[in-house]
């Protein structure tokens, strides 16, 4: 019984604690053009951290990725790089600012990627911007949709490859 008391006490305190940090999730699902001959176009799926940082900005970081390209799929933690290629990447790390509005509230983000290893590195800008949907005042479950234009570069050979997505899902803050 005493075991129970201590594990309800210790998940009372958690919850509480997460209630009053400004943390976030956000699940999407979206479908990304590529701009470079042989790249092929592919469906993803993934799950970010959201914290804010001041007001209406917040910090938006990748945890997981699951790619689905040509009949294969491919998952990294957050990085663009997938797991077991012995690569060293950053987690995706956005910066986005929401404009104050009623029931459609935009916003726009900017954010970086790094990764390298077996000889190459790559560098992605992202560039985009989207509207969250207010269900209702108090709603903590927000439904999204954004459109995003990263830019990689790759080293060698110095290859550029513009990628063209569109991401909708639920996000909870």
């Amino acid at each position: 019984m005493k075991k129970i008391l201590v594990v309800l006490s210790v998940l009372s305190i958690f919850s509480g604690l997460y209630a009053a940090l400004p943390l976030g999730l956000e699940f999407g699902a979206g479908y990304s053009i590529t701009t470079k001959e042989g790249h092929p176009d592919y469906f993803f799926l993934e799950a970010s951290g959201l914290i804010q940082i001041y007001e209406n900005f917040y910090a938006r970081a990748g945890l997981l990725n699951v790619s689905f390209i040509s009949g294969e799929s491919y998952l990294n933690a957050g990085t663009g790089v997938p797991i077991g290629t012995g690569c060293i990447a950053s987690p995706s790390l956005d910066i986005m600012m929401f404009f104050n509005a009623e029931q459609t509230i935009p916003y726009a983000l900017a954010g970086l990627l790094f990764s390298t290893g077996g000889g190459w590195t790559q560098t992605n800008f992202r560039i985009g911007g989207g509207a969250e949907f207010l269900l209702s005042q108090d709603a903590h479950m927000r439904p999204f949709v954004e459109l995003l234009i990263d830019i990689n570069h790759q080293n060698p050979g110095a290859i550029t490859n513009n990628v063209i997505s569109a991401k909708g899902g639920i996000r909870i803050k």
